[in-house]
């Protein structure tokens, strides 16, 4: 079901600004997180879409994920024992340097950090 919820999500968040701003309105980014955290693999991928859909050139959108958590979570989740799928959407979402570049400055900067000490 979660997995369900955050594909639709997803979908809605690849939308207009509005659709955007009605999810990140309605409390969707922690379950979101707490997805991509979960054992659900197929869904942990879902949910980074639809993070990275709702940070997509939006500054205030990228700091309310980061002050929510987002980056310790993509960077567990590129990590660990996620599946190939998981690392990928973490990663190349996230994380890669062309999309980190997108990032402000602070929340590009602590990406980079963890990546490098985790």
């Amino acid at each position: 079901m979660q997995r369900l919820a955050a594909w639709a999500i997803s979908n809605v968040t690849a939308g207009s600004s509005d659709q955007i701003q009605a999810v990140m309105d309605h409390a969707a980014v922690p379950p979101l997180l707490a997805l991509c955290g979960s054992s659900d693999k197929d869904g942990a991928e879902v949910a980074a879409r639809a993070l990275w859909n709702l940070a997509y050139n939006s500054r205030p959108n990228q700091t309310a994920l980061v002050e929510a958590g987002a980056i310790p979570v993509l960077v567990k989740m590129a990590k660990d024992g996620a599946s190939d799928a998981c690392k990928e959407a973490a990663e190349e979402r996230w994380l890669a340097p062309s999309n980190r570049e997108r990032l402000s400055p602070p929340h590009r900067q602590e990406a980079q950090c963890r990546l490098s000490v985790s």
